[in-house]
């Protein structure tokens, strides 16, 4: 898939957020009226791109960072898979 002629694609994170958005042309009022840090957040994000015809191709689902546990569990995670990365902190 050649992301670079898509409108837009969008990471869809586990807790019905996302962690990524990128769009060929502005679209800052994607992100208005939207729900913050509730589990429609994609949905909602989603219905505002319908709205405005912007098509958002779906990337990898992943667990996003925005709260300490989230990052504790990346951390963990990275640790058990890079030991090379054990100094992380």
């Amino acid at each position: 898939m050649d992301t670079l002629k898509l409108p837009g694609v969008i990471g869809p994170a586990v807790d019905g957020g996302h962690y990524l958005i990128g769009l060929r042309a502005p679209g800052a009022d994607l992100f208005e009226n939207i729900a913050w840090s509730t589990e429609t957040v994609l949905a909602d994000t989603e219905t505002r791109a319908t709205d405005h015809n912007t098509e958002l191709v779906h990337l990898l689902h992943l667990a996003d960072i925005d709260i300490l546990d989230g990052y504790i569990a990346w951390i963990d995670r990275l640790r058990s898979t890079c030991p090379e990365t054990s100094a992380v902190t």
